[in-house]
């Protein structure tokens, strides 16, 4: 494995830890706001796990939060 190859491993590592924090912290926040919009459990259920998906390949590119619940809210929405 090279340099660049173990620096997006270690970005991507990264990204995934932080996400999970992040849903540690707001997921119930943003199902509940898919739920509100979309009015059907599974339907919300998938659009959150869609925002997290969405969220963590941001951070891997290198995005740097400073709302974080506005910022998944905003995913959420767009999804």
């Amino acid at each position: 494995m090279g340099i660049g190859a173990e620096a997006r491993a270690d970005a991507a590592t990264t990204a995934a830890e932080r996400t999970r924090e992040l849903y540690e912290s707001h997921g119930q926040r943003v199902f509940t706001f898919c739920y509100s919009r979309l009015g059907n459990r599974e339907e919300a259920q998938d659009a959150a796990q869609t925002t997290f998906i969405y969220a963590m390949r941001s951070l891997e590119r290198g995005v740097v939060l400073e709302f974080e619940l506005a910022w998944l809210l905003k995913i959420a929405f767009n999804v």
